[in-house]
């Protein structure tokens, strides 16, 4: 369970990053360097399925924002300068800097 979630609720339901809003939802996802027509497939969650049923997937594809998320992680590192590795989940991120505390 997210390290954020508070007495089954989320403590940062109102400002959640993109990944938490996006989650259970069936998407694809196109990765440079493969073929466009074998994109890897997300089903969504069975929570998704048991609310909205097996309707006819509509394609969501996820390419487009994680593209930009990457460009905007690489624009940012640039301005830290050296690369560093970072082991923490965004939640955990949010926790250690006492942004929740």
């Amino acid at each position: 369970m997210c390290p954020l979630n508070e007495a089954g609720r989320c403590g940062v339901y109102a400002h959640r990053p993109m990944i938490c809003r996006l989650h259970g939802i069936p998407h694809e996802l196109h990765p440079p360097g493969r073929a466009p027509q074998a994109p890897q497939l997300g089903p969504g969650c069975a929570e998704f399925h048991r609310l909205c049923g097996r309707a006819v997937y509509h394609p969501f594809d996820r390419t487009p924002l994680y593209a930009e998320l990457a460009r905007l992680e690489s624009e940012f590192q640039q301005a830290l300068g050296p690369r560093r590795k970072i082991r923490m989940t965004i939640a955990e991120m949010l926790l250690d800097d006492g942004v929740l505390s």
